[in-house]
């Protein structure tokens, strides 16, 4: 009775189905995987959604300036540039609309690497460093910035005199991430 998907996958799965219904003469795309889920992406794609990439979508829309084109950003996010450049494409391309589905959870994260950054801190997430919400998160962090697995690779990591900013990625365990955050309660508070 518990399993199901989390609110920004639902959110995702919702806006993407109406999509589909309500826009039969414009072919949808999903920037990478919307979701972690092998079954919902071959749905998707049973369903004439295609997964992209942002260099993809740019082709498509240039071999196609005829045919409208709606390009859904998976939930995971995605890098500070890429959005950018998206955004940037949308802007010149009347046929082309963007729908950012990004969890509101990782926006919040975005939000405090962008908003909480510079050269006299140093960015900490707890992530799986090559996991596509880490490398957009990154993205967002101004100055220093370290992405790491665990409290024995944080260890490691020289922060010297410059305030730490800790943040996780949204899947993390959270009794390891507290753990983390006691150990750097502890030298730098």
């Amino acid at each position: 009775e518990h399993a199901g998907f989390c609110p920004g996958v639902t959110r995702a799965d919702t806006t993407i189905q109406k999509l589909i219904s309500e826009n039969k003469d414009s072919k949808i795309y999903t920037l990478g995987h919307l979701i972690h889920n092998r079954i919902y992406n071959s749905e998707l794609e049973n369903k004439g959604i295609s997964s992209v990439s942002s260099d993809e979508i740019s082709d498509i829309i240039k071999n196609h300036p005829n045919e409208n084109h709606i390009l859904v950003i998976r939930t995971h996010g995605i890098t500070k540039e890429e959005n950018k450049k998206l955004l940037l494409l949308e802007k010149k391309n009347k046929n082309f609309k963007l729908v950012d589905m990004t969890c509101i959870y990782v926006k919040k994260i975005h939000k405090i690497a962008d908003e909480n950054t510079n050269d006299k801190t140093v960015f900490l997430l707890f992530s799986d460093p090559n996991h596509p919400e880490t490398i957009g998160t990154m993205s967002y962090a101004n100055g220093e910035k370290y992405a790491f697995s665990s409290l024995d690779e944080l260890k490691s990591i020289k922060i010297g005199d410059k305030t730490p900013i800790l943040c996780s990625q949204t899947t993390q365990n959270l009794k390891e991430y507290k753990k983390i955050k006691k150990f750097l309660e502890k030298l730098y508070t």
